[in-house]
C-alpha cells in the first residue's frame, strides 16, 4: 500500500483543500468554510475514520448475527467454512434409547412441530446401540423422504451402533462428536436381554433389504458404500489406495478382490509401463474377521462424516445456525409405551387383567374391576403394538378370544365349553405379540430369535396364570379383612356362630336368612354370579354354571365361608324368602 495514503485521504476529506499542479496542497485564506461545508466535512471525517477502521483490521468484519466460523480446523477435523447457506432456525431431535415404532412416531411428531415453528434444519442427534431393524429401515426411508425439502443432519452423540448407524447414513451429513464412535450392522436376534447370532442360511434374507437400503444412502449422500457393507458383513474386507504424488487426492477404498486389479489400473503409463503414483496401505482398514466401527477420528478421514465437533456452538458455526436451535425431546407418553412393552411389565399387566376380571365375574354390578381388566388388556397389546413388535393379526386374535369368552358368559350364564377356543385364541395372540417379525413383514421360524420370543411370550402366559391363581386363593381367603372390600366378599363362616358367617350387601349379618335348603329370589341375572333376596338381605350368589334370569327362585345347595351356590327350582314351588328348612 502506498505510503503516502494520510496525505491523500486528507486532501480528498478537507473541504479547504485543493490541490495545485505539482505545488501539493493548498490551503485557501477563508475565515470560515462556504455555505454547506461544515456537514460535508462531517460526513467526511466518519468516512475517514471507518477507512483507518478497516485498514488496520485488514479484511471486512462479519454480519454481527453469524456465529464465527474458526479460521482454522479444530483438531484438522472442522471445514473453515459452513457446510451449507445461512439457516434461520434449526430443530435438535433427540434419539435416544432402543430403535422401534416409537422412534418412528416421535420423529414424525417432532419433524412436524418443527415445521409448523419455521425451522429450516433437522438435526438428529443420536445416541443409541439400536434397535428393530424393520423401525430403521422405515426411519430410514421417511428421513430420505424428508431431505428432499428439508436439510437432516446426523450428530452422533455419543453411539451410533447397528440400527443407529443405518439412521445416521440416511441423513445428507453426518457430524461426531469426540469419542464416538459408529457402526456394526450386522442384525442379530435380540430378545429381551438375550442376543443370538441369525443362522448362516438365513442371514442373506435378513441382510438383503439391509444392504439395499445403505447401497441407496450411500449413493444419495456420497458415503463410501465399502464401508457401509463391511459393518454388515463381516467377511467384507476394506483395503486403501492413496496417492503417493497428491497428498490431497481422496483415498480408494476397495476389496480384498479388487485391490490388485485396481492398483494396477491406476498406476498404468500411456507407454505400458507400471508406474508408483498409488500406493496400498500396508494393512486393511476392515480385516475379513472383524466388523467395522469407526471412531470419530476415523469416520472424518474415511468420508463417513464431516466434521467432528465438540459443543453446540461448533455446530452452530459448521451449518450457520442464525437463530435459535430448538431442543426437542421424547414426550411422556412416548416414554410410557417404551416402559409398557417391557417384559416383566406385561408380565404384571397380565397378572392384573386376570385377578380383575376374577373380581369382576365373582361381584357383580361393581364394573370398576371390569373397567380395569378391559384397561389391562388394551396395554398389554396395545404397548408392543405401537413398538412395532406385535402384529395385526395378533390384536385380532386376542380381541375375537375376549368376545368369544364374553358372549359365552352373557348368554350361557358361565364360563363353558365356548370359552375353551377363546382362551385359546388369546393365548396364541398374546405369546405370538413377543415374537418379532423379519424385515419383509412376515416371521423366520426355527431361528433363535423366533425361539427366544415364543419362550418369553410362554413364560409370561404360565407364570402368569399361576401367579393369578394364588393370588385368586389370597383374595377368597383374606379380601373380607381388607377395609372397603368387605362388602365384595362373604365372611368366612364362624363354627360356633354359623348364622353370622353370612354378611349382606349392607354388610349386615344375614342371620338365619341363609342356610341349606333356603329359598330366594334372584333380583338381578346371575352370569353365574348375581345377587339374590333372603328375607330382605340382599346376599351374593353363584349359580352353578347355568344362566339364572331375574326373578326366579332359587334354592340354596351349598353355604360356606366364601360363597353361597344356588340353582333355579322349578316355577311351581313358591318361594318361601327362609322359611322353608
Amino acid at each position: 500500500m502506498n505510503r503516502h495514503w494520510p496525505h491523500i485521504l486528507w486532501r480528498y476529506l478537507h473541504p479547504t483543500c485543493v490541490i495545485a499542479a505539482g505545488r501539493g496542497p493548498h490551503v485557501a485564506r477563508a475565515s470560515r468554510p462556504p455555505s454547506g461545508a461544515s456537514s460535508a466535512r462531517t460526513q467526511r471525517i466518519l468516512l475517514f475514520l471507518l477507512s483507518l477502521l478497516v485498514l488496520a483490521s485488514g479484511s471486512y468484519a462479519q454480519l454481527p448475527d453469524i456465529p464465527p466460523v474458526p479460521s482454522a480446523p479444530v483438531n484438522g477435523l472442522l471445514p473453515e467454512k459452513p457446510l451449507l447457506e445461512p439457516r434461520q432456525k434449526a430443530a435438535l431431535i433427540r434419539l435416544g434409547g432402543p430403535v422401534d415404532d416409537i422412534m418412528l412416531q416421535s420423529i414424525q411428531r417432532r419433524v412436524t412441530l418443527a415445521r409448523q415453528q419455521g425451522c429450516d434444519l433437522i438435526i438428529y442427534e443420536i445416541d443409541s446401540y439400536g434397535g428393530q431393524l424393520t423401525s430403521a429401515l422405515d426411519i430410514s426411508r421417511y428421513t430420505k423422504t424428508l431431505a428432499r425439502t428439508l436439510p437432516v443432519v446426523a450428530y452422533v452423540n455419543t453411539k451410533a451402533i447397528s440400527a443407529g448407524a443405518i439412521i445416521a447414513f440416511s441423513c445428507q451429513h453426518v457430524v461426531v462428536a469426540p469419542s464416538s464412535a459408529i457402526g456394526d450392522c450386522m442384525p442379530i436376534a435380540v430378545s429381551g436381554d438375550q442376543a443370538h447370532a441369525i443362522e448362516p442360511g438365513l442371514m442373506p434374507k435378513v441382510t438383503s433389504p439391509l444392504l439395499e437400503e445403505l447401497r441407496d444412502s450411500a449413493q444419495k449422500n456420497h458415503y463410501p458404500y465399502l464401508m457401509l457393507e463391511a459393518m454388515v458383513i463381516r467377511e467384507t474386507e476394506v483395503w486403501a489406495l492413496r496417492n503417493n504424488v497428491d497428498v490431497n487426492a481422496p483415498p480408494l477404498y476397495v476389496s480384498d478382490t479388487e485391490k490388485d486389479a485396481k492398483l494396477k489400473a491406476l498406476n498404468k503409463l500411456p507407454d505400458g509401463s507400471q508406474g508408483n503414483t498409488w500406493v496400498l496401505d500396508p494393512k486393511p482398514i476392515d480385516s475379513n474377521n472383524t466388523l467395522l466401527t469407526v471412531t470419530a477420528t476415523e469416520a472424518v478421514s474415511y468420508g463417513l462424516a464431516r466434521a467432528e465437533v465438540g459443543s453446540e456452538a461448533q455446530l452452530r458455526a459448521l451449518y450457520n445456525i442464525r437463530g435459535d436451535v430448538i431442543s426437542m425431546d421424547y414426550s411422556w407418553s412416548e416414554n410410557a409405551v417404551r416402559w409398557l412393552s417391557n417384559d416383566y411389565v406385561r408380565m404384571g399387566l397380565f397378572i392384573t387383567m386376570l385377578v380383575l376380571a376374577y373380581l369382576e365375574f365373582t361381584h357383580p354390578g361393581i364394573s370398576v374391576p371390569g373397567i380395569g381388566a378391559v384397561i389391562c388388556l388394551v396395554l398389554l397389546v396395545g404397548a408392543p403394538y405401537m413398538t412395532g413388535l406385535a402384529q395385526v393379526w395378533e390384536i385380532i386374535l386376542i380381541t375375537l378370544g375376549a368376545a368369544i369368552i364374553i358372549v359365552d358368559l352373557l348368554l350361557y350364564g358361565g364360563v363353558g365349553l365356548l370359552a375353551v377356543p377363546g382362551f385359546i385364541l388369546m393365548a396364541i395372540g398374546l405369546v405370538a405379540s413377543f415374537v418379532p417379525a423379519d424385515p419383509g413383514g412376515g416371521y423366520i421360524p426355527q431361528t433363535a430369535q423366533w425361539y427366544t420370543g415364543l419362550q418369553h411370550g410362554l413364560a409370561v402366559i404360565i407364570f402368569g396364570s399361576l401367579g393369578a391363581l394364588a393370588i385368586f386363593y389370597f383374595l377368597s381367603r383374606y379380601l373380607y379383612l381388607t377395609p372397603g372390600f368387605r362388602r365384595l366378599q362373604l365372611v368366612p363362616a364362624v363354627p360356633t356362630l354359623p348364622a353370622a358367617a353370612v354378611h349382606d350387601a349392607t354388610d349386615q349379618s344375614a342371620g338365619e336368612a341363609v342356610f341349606v335348603g333356603a329359598l330366594g329370589q334372584a333380583v338381578s341375572d346371575l352370569r353365574p354370579a348375581g345377587k339374590v333376596r333372603f328375607d330382605g338381605h340382599l346376599i351374593d350368589a353363584v349359580s352353578q354354571g347355568q344362566f339364572i334370569p331375574e326373578g326366579a327362585t332359587v334354592i340354596v345347595i351349598e353355604a360356606t365361608a366364601y360363597h353361597v351356590l344356588v340353582k333355579p327350582v322349578p316355577s311351581t314351588q313358591p318361594a318361601s324368602g327362609g322359611d322353608a328348612k
